[in-house]
């Protein structure tokens, strides 16, 4: 898997391809809100226990996603004059198809005096009214309306910030200017455990109770052996012993897979780079199942390029069956 992929710097042109992404999504996002709303539909009026706007939320989160895709896409890193950059045209966006329905109505006065566009939005805003159970409109909320529209469009905002936010917590090589992908290499258990009963074995229903030096002691050398595993794993990686890195990995995977689920494990994920090969070995503590999951960083290590891009073939090739 001698991958060769241009670095990002190389080509360009990034900022300008976000906004336009950006903008088109946006603008194809307030195009189907307006049609929803020709059928009576208010996508941004969906509001959770009366205040969070999770309709103006969703529309800028649709809207946004042009933002990240090309971020993503043309590996720019998330900053915060981009973030920046994102909310604002979200806000104009949101303000422009405010301008263009406003035109599309083509509102007079009795005298054939045009209506301004802030008087239109003042009127508009004043008018919002809650849906009631019968499907009528409420009293409108007059000057509470502008609580709606400040949180309509907060929620809008801020909605298409979301995929950029979540570009921005992923790891990145400031060399190749790209995002790096991470992968699982190997679970490593660090909690003491008795074996898996065997299918149709009858045991003695009754659980161990050990003293609680006894049970202390027995986590302390779970612990220590999984420091243990770890350690090696990290001086493997470091001396470029793939085929030792991976034997010892297969070994602990193996050892996890044979405890039960929820105890205390490390996992070690290959943090790497697909245009240099750079990566690190990037460390988690885990315990619990499902939501109940807590996870605790343990640490990073740098592995070096001939490591990452040795493993990466191996794996491959052992997935591959060749």
């Amino acid at each position: 898997m001698d991958e060769t992929v241009e670095p990002a710097a190389a080509r360009g042109g990034g900022e300008f391809w976000i906004i336009l992404a950006g903008l088109a999504t946006s603008a194809a996002t307030l195009a189907i809100t307006f049609a929803l709303a020709q059928a009576d539909v208010s996508v941004m009026g969906f509001y959770l226990n009366w205040v969070i706007p999770v309709g103006a939320v969703g529309a800028g989160l649709v809207a946004g996603s042009g933002y990240a895709l090309a971020t993503w896409l043309k590996g720019v890193k998330v900053g915060k004059w981009l973030c920046l950059l994102i909310v604002a045209f979200q806000v104009a966006c949101y303000f422009e198809a405010q301008v263009l329905d406003f035109r599309r109505l083509g509102l007079v006065y009795e005298d054939g005096t045009r209506v301004g566009f802030w008087e239109y939005f003042d009127f508009s805003t004043r008018s919002f009214a809650w849906k009631q159970r019968d499907g009528s409109l409420g009293e409108p909320l007059g000057l509470w309306g502008y609580a709606l529209r400040g949180l309509e469009v907060t929620g809008f905002g801020l909605g298409g910030l979301i995929g950029a936010l979540i570009l921005r917590a992923k790891p990145y090589c400031e060399r190749c200017r790209r995002y790096m992908k991470s992968v699982v290499v190997t679970t490593i258990p660090a909690a003491p455990h008795k074996p898996k009963a065997k299918k149709n074995e009858v045991r003695d229903v009754a659980p161990d109770l050990p003293d609680k030096a006894a049970a202390a002691a027995a986590v302390e050398t779970a612990a220590e052996k999984a420091g243990k595993t770890l350690e090696r794993l990290i001086e493997l990686a470091a001396n470029g012993d793939v085929e030792g890195f991976d034997r010892l990995a297969e070994e602990s995977t193996a050892a996890a897979r044979a405890i039960p689920k929820g105890l205390r494990r490390l996992q070690v994920h290959l943090v790497h780079c697909p245009a240099c090969s750079g990566g690190r070995l990037r460390v988690v503590a885990q315990e619990g199942k499902g939501d109940k999951t807590a996870v605790q960083e343990v640490g990073t290590w740098e592995a070096p390029g001939e490591f990452v891009r040795g493993l990466l073939q191996r794996r491959t090739a052992v997935s591959s069956g060749a």
